[in-house]
């Protein structure tokens, strides 16, 4: 992995947001709330001052983070994360998207945003390098249908000897 010299403001953002979201999916997860005595709802506004949808976009940054938590580079914000998240579909998509991001950042991750993300995904997919790890779905969907093809085949040819 690549050094990258950061801004200090970065970095405090960046854990400050990982703070908050980390914080969010111990309390949501371990169900908190309900020991002390409070409904969801009511926990998520004392306590964070926040939505109960914008807790659960919390979580899937949580998600995220969790896949990255090799990189000393992660996403500082909700909006990266969500992009990340519908974005990739798998863990290594998520480090191979995420990794590509960086790099064509060129050090300055302040910069990056949701459509950058977009746009390199498209690139690495249709990069021939990365095909395993990109079109993994179409690699399922072709043997899914052989399997499906196989089965017809099969039935058909039984049909035919019983109609003889």
């Amino acid at each position: 992995m690549q050094k990258i010299n950061l801004s200090s403001a970065y970095l405090e953002k960046q854990n400050a947001f990982v703070t908050l979201v980390k914080e969010v999916q111990f309390y949501l997860n371990s169900k908190e709330y309900k020991k002390q005595g409070y409904v969801l709802n009511e926990f998520i506004k004392m306590k964070w001052n926040i939505s109960q949808a914008q807790a659960y976009r919390y979580l899937i940054c949580a998600k995220v983070l969790d896949q990255l938590k090799e990189f000393e580079i992660k996403p500082s914000y909700e909006r990266l994360c969500r992009s990340l998240y519908n974005n990739a579909k798998t863990s290594s998509q998520m480090k191979l998207l995420w990794s590509t991001v960086l790099i064509k950042a060129g050090g300055r991750p302040d910069f990056i945003n949701s459509t950058h993300i977009s746009k390199i995904l498209k690139e690495l997919s249709q990069n021939k390098q990365y095909d395993d790890i990109c079109h993994f779905e179409d690699n399922i969907m072709n043997k899914v249908e052989k399997s499906l093809n196989k089965i017809s085949k099969e039935k058909k040819h039984k049909q035919l000897n019983l109609n003889k």
